[in-house]
């Protein structure tokens, strides 16, 4: 599966290979991308398109910083008890 990530004036983001929206604020919106995280920073942001079939997410508003990480296998419990 691709992935593609189209940022337009900051304003508008579409993010396509989505198989997992994590969490989604106003201030924060994280995605999963098969085994990798995208964490998309802003200010007044919504998810205007979200279509499972397809794996493609929209994310509008005001949009400060796009950050790539990788999943963690590790639940939190075996974290909280390191």
């Amino acid at each position: 599966m691709e992935n593609k990530i189209i940022l337009e004036d900051r304003k508008i983001l579409d993010i396509s290979g989505v198989t997992r929206v994590k969490t989604a604020t106003e201030g924060l919106v994280e995605v999963l991308l098969n085994n990798d995280m995208v964490i998309i920073g802003g200010n007044k942001m919504n998810i205007s398109l979200l279509s499972p079939e397809k794996n493609l997410c929209r994310i509008e508003g005001e949009i400060n910083s796009v950050k790539f990480g990788k999943t963690s296998k590790e639940s939190l419990i075996k974290k909280v008890f390191k």
